[in-house]
């Protein structure tokens, strides 16, 4: 490994690879030109920065997939309700209109005992609630 310092006219040791607090060591690259062990400050200022960006958009994403989750959840829990509302007010219906067909059923074979049989027959061939 060549050593990368020389010594200028003023007699100060100095790195041929720039200066010895930004620079770690040089090594030799292709025909013998020095090339830079540690990179520069830009490219360590480059590399901090996307390491930061990279860090705040995990960060934001996870944020992001947590408040997103809470929303399909809170939506999911709205339309189950909307769904059980609208079957039991379906199956209440459904035993509304049988107790009103029963109720009528009872007046009328209230009055008249003797065509009961055929009556409730009819009644519960016309109304498939009433089993």
């Amino acid at each position: 490994m060549p050593d990368c310092t020389h010594l200028p006219a003023s007699g100060r040791r100095f790195s041929a690879c720039g200066p010895p607090r930004f620079m770690a060591r040089c090594r030799t690259g292709k025909k013998g030109e020095p090339r830079l062990a540690l990179r520069s400050i830009a490219s360590r200022t480059a590399l901090w920065v996307l390491a930061g960006s990279t860090l705040v958009l995990a960060a934001i994403g996870a944020l992001l997939l947590s408040l997103t989750r809470t929303q399909i959840l809170e939506h999911t829990h709205h339309e189950a309700a909307a769904l059980a509302a609208n079957a039991g007010s379906q199956i209440q219906a459904r035993i509304d209109r049988v107790a009103v067909s029963a109720r009528m059923l009872a007046a009328i074979i209230g009055t008249r005992q003797g065509d009961a049989e055929p009556l409730l027959r009819d009644a519960l061939a016309a109304n498939l609630d009433m089993d």
